[in-house]
């Protein structure tokens, strides 16, 4: 029986390998970013931080970053990078479950982003998360993210954990249709939607929604 609430193993099995995504930000953060400039946020959530390869853009960019994450092993690497480039005052990490925001006051980020670290959840979880993610976002506040879709070459492999969920061993992604995606964001202002297909060398495709909204 997959536990779909707990893939703490998963991650941690995973950030062995140190900066396994890279030190640079990633294309979600770099090309995004010039929506967040058009409203003069001061701060930042990000959800699902990793080794914080793109908080640390956002500290750099000027903004004051919280950063959220369950993996230990990632969150040592990424307070090891946070003393080494002065970025202390800048930046503060929290360990814990992104279901978990309920310590957050009503409209408290200018921007909440999260690049591949929604998915993990099921349908009821997940609109749990966007409803809190909505609450703790300021009116005019920007929700910046990226989900893996249904055309990604992942899709419908494993073990069926409810429609479009799917697991392999601990490691569960719930795949969102552009329907689906759609539901979980209707309380916002749609400002880009876009779907992004990479290549693999076997002829499928790593597919995203990277998706930019408002509120209010």
């Amino acid at each position: 029986m997959v536990d779909i609430k707990d893939q703490k193993s998963v991650w941690e099995k995973l950030f062995l390998k140190k900066n396994r995504y890279g030190i640079e930000p990633s294309y979600l953060a770099k090309n995004k970013f010039k929506f967040i400039k058009t409203i003069n946020a001061k701060n930042i959530l990000e959800l699902g931080c990793g080794e914080g390869r793109d908080s640390i853009f956002f500290a750099k960019e000027g903004l004051k970053v919280t950063s959220i994450d369950f993996s230990e092993r990632a969150i040592f690497s990424f307070k090891e990078k946070i003393i080494e480039k002065h970025l202390e005052e800048k930046i503060k990490i929290l360990r814990g479950d992104l279901l978990g925001l309920s310590d957050f006051k009503d409209n408290s980020f200018d921007v909440i982003y999260s690049n591949l670290g929604l998915h993990y959840f099921t349908n009821k979880e997940t609109t749990k998360l966007f409803s809190e993610i909505y609450r703790i976002l300021k009116e005019g506040g920007l929700l910046v993210f990226s989900v893996k879709s249904t055309s990604d070459k992942l899709y419908c492999k494993g073990r069926k954990i409810e429609p479009d969920m799917y697991g392999v061993e601990n490691h569960i992604r719930h795949f969102f249709s552009k329907e689906y995606l759609l539901s979980k964001i209707r309380k916002f202002e749609i400002v880009n939607i876009e779907p992004q297909n990479k290549p693999l060398p076997d002829g499928s495709s790593a597919s995203t929604w990277n998706v930019v909204v408002k509120k209010g």
